[in-house]
């Protein structure tokens, strides 16, 4: 998780001193609420009992699952905008 944020604001740094910000987006934050739920029910499963360990566990790899999902569309967007500044220069 820390290599990707360090390559995210290695990769803002380099595009705004191109003079082409890349910000975030709606599918990023959605991502990172969802990634936050799963954390939390990770927390859950470590305080819940044996019976509900289990359901807790797929709750948190299910969020995961979705917020995987959430961010593909943002991966397009950042390729388009990575393009963008590569057609640029």
């Amino acid at each position: 998780m820390f290599f990707r944020d360090a390559l995210v604001d290695g990769l803002r740094s380099y595009s705004a001193s191109r003079g082409r910000p890349l910000h975030s987006n709606q599918w990023g934050k959605i991502k990172f609420s969802l990634q936050f739920v799963a954390l939390n029910f990770c927390f859950l499963s470590q305080l819940a009992g044996r019976d509900a360990c289990d359901a807790t566990a797929w709750a948190a790899n299910a969020t995961l699952a979705l917020a995987l999902g959430f961010s593909l569309p943002g991966c397009v967007v950042w390729g388009r905008a990575a393009r963008g500044n590569a057609q640029s220069e």
